[in-house]
């Protein structure tokens, strides 16, 4: 297991703008930055524009500071990107654009450029991995002497400081490309981090950076090679309590590109603020809800009392189970002392907000038919694909049954059991596709199986060996995926039994929320390996007036619903961190 706790010198170049280097608690940059970057931007410290322009452009005044030296190896592109207002540059190497600021095209030189000798590329590295030292050393500094001031470091402008505050969030305003928040969303929505080869190097460099920026501590754990785990910690008061976990995930469903109005890892936004992306709902909104309900709150000067662990898990799209039930049985999971976690929910196509106590769990089930092989004209007892088809006709009644409970509201979507042919595989192989005049002796069938919570379990396996699967037509059955948690009443108690429902209740009702009554999840998340060690676990995703589009095409969240959704995160972790009751946990 690795554990990366130095700063990343870059996330990388996702097509998106070249975003700043860690700094101090909220994303501040060194003053002074932007007026270097552009008395310096043009192929060798020229101002790109015409003739006319630069006869016009003044001349610099004795002892001013000298051009980077990185921009010999660039030629300006003559174009401004619109957000930044930055020209852009090419890389004279491998031709790629980008802004033209000096730590971005630094970064691009030792990170990303393919074409640039390994010995050059060290020399860049070093130089960036410099910077971000000094820039880390005057952060830390800022926060001391915030702390020795007695406020959040978010409320203190030192004077004579290089360091500038951001500029804030106008809630009730237009949305512009401008607001900090809204950008740092569609910054990670632009990584790449969609199935099956999900891009975590720069995921994880993304994640790490918005942690020291905030003066929060990250982390980077590896249980399954090429799978890490970030874990951020905002330390509480009283460390002793048991804390409060906010978990979501990196990686998002595959995309079909042709069935998009956007390309999906551009994060459009429209002239109504809606942003379009894979994991805009699901679930990238509610990870940068969480870091930036924190951000607030410590330029709020709130400190918590029990400490606050955010998780960002790298492989729930597929079942979680390779990661996360290595994680809560981890020393390094096991010292979080978690209180409460609270995980992805799903969006709201009406005004109140979906909150999920439970969910059905998932079972992969593979039903296998044997029989008498010969020729396509004999008939046989029990053919193969004979047999295949009778144990589907069964299902398909079952099916049909659930699907009317469901549809005369007799029971909601998470109460029901789902069954759906994924796959289906008969037939003797030719050079061809098939052989025609030939019985196979062998057929398979694939079904994902959702089971809620308070099914009876033993009779529903006995439905699947004596209706589905009997062994007298040869049909053999088994699980791909079933483990010994599956199957349990994993249920998190919405009453007064539960302090923490309360609290949840309470902090959704102070920005004028309102919940819609709990539900069972009809999906399965990372919440069912929580809720199985004993933990208490919500899932709650702050999205409203919003279709549900997860893992749909046209995925989408409007800015200004993200925006409301961090206010709600605020008051969330807020009433949980500092709850004072005494907890029985696991």
């Amino acid at each position: 297991m690795d554990s990366n706790l130095s700063p990343p010198p870059d996330e990388g170049n996702h097509g998106g703008s070249d975003s700043e280097l860690p700094v101090a608690e909220s994303g501040r940059m060194v003053e002074g930055e932007r007026d270097e970057d552009e008395n310096n931007s043009g192929a060798g410290g020229g101002t790109p524009g015409s003739i006319e322009d630069k006869q016009k452009k003044k001349k610099p005044k004795r002892g001013g500071r000298p051009k980077a030296d990185v921009w010999e190896l660039y030629t300006t592109y003559g174009e401004r990107n619109e957000r930044t207002r930055r020209f852009l540059v090419t890389c004279n190497a491998c031709g790629a654009i980008i802004d033209g600021r000096v730590e971005g095209m630094e970064r691009h030189i030792g990170y990303d450029c393919q074409r640039i000798p390994e010995p050059e590329k060290l020399k860049w590295q070093e130089r960036v991995v410099e910077k971000v030292k000094l820039i880390k050393e005057e952060a830390m500094n800022y926060a001391t002497a915030a702390a020795a001031a007695g406020v959040g470091a978010g409320a203190l402008v030192l004077k004579g400081s290089s360091v500038k505050r951001p500029k804030k969030i106008k809630r009730g305003e237009g949305i512009t490309s401008e607001d900090d928040a809204v950008e740092r969303f569609r910054e990670y929505l632009r990584i790449p981090t969609a199935r099956p080869d999900p891009d975590y190097t720069h995921a994880v460099r993304f994640l790490l950076k918005q942690a020291y920026s905030m003066g929060l501590e990250g982390q980077s754990l590896e249980f399954v090679k090429k799978k890490p785990v970030v874990v951020l910690t905002w330390k509480g008061e009283n460390p002793f309590l048991q804390s409060v976990l906010l978990n979501s995930h990196m990686d998002v469903v595959t995309v079909d590109k042709e069935k998009w109005n956007y390309d999906p890892f551009l994060a459009y936004m429209d002239e109504s603020g809606d942003i379009f992306a894979r994991g805009a709902q699901y679930t990238k909104c509610l990870g940068m809800q969480y870091l930036e309900a924190i951000r607030n709150l410590r330029d709020q000067g709130f400190v918590p009392l029990r400490s606050v662990y955010i998780t960002f898990v790298p492989d729930e799209e597929v079942g979680g189970g390779d990661v996360f039930q290595r994680l809560i049985t981890s020393t390094e999971f096991q010292a979080l002392n978690v209180g409460v976690a609270v995980i992805e929910g799903e969006s709201s196509d009406n005004s109140n907000y979906r909150v999920f106590h439970g969910e059905r769990t998932p079972w992969s089930l593979v039903i296998k038919a044997l029989g008498d092989s010969g020729l396509g004209s004999k008939l046989y007892e029990q053919s193969a694909i004979e047999s295949l088809v009778k144990s589907m006709e069964a299902i398909s009644r079952f099916r049909a049954s659930q699907f009317d409970l469901l549809k005369a509201g007799l029971k909601p979507e998470g109460g029901i059991v789902t069954v759906n042919p994924v796959y289906l595989k008969a037939g003797s192989p030719s050079h061809t596709v098939f052989v025609r005049n030939m019985q196979p002796p062998e057929a398979e069938a694939g079904f994902d199986v959702w089971v809620p919570p308070f099914t009876d379990m033993p009779a529903f396996e006995r439905r699947i060996a004596e209706e589905w699967a009997p062994s007298c037509r040869n049909l053999t059955y088994k699980f791909e995926q079933k483990g010994n948690l599956y199957g349990q009443a994993l249920v998190t108690p919405v009453d007064s039994s539960n302090h923490w429902w309360g609290l949840l209740e309470d902090a959704v009702s102070k920005v004028d929320g309102k919940l819609s009554p709990p539900e069972i999840s009809p999906s399965a998340t990372d919440g069912r390996f929580i809720r199985a060690a004993g933990w208490p676990a919500f899932g709650f995703s702050p999205i409203s007036n919003t279709p549900i589009l997860l893992h749909e095409h046209n995925e989408f969240i409007n800015a200004r619903e993200f925006l409301k959704g961090i206010s709600v995160y605020e008051q969330i972790i807020k009433a949980f961190s500092s709850f004072t009751g005494v907890i029985e946990g696991p």
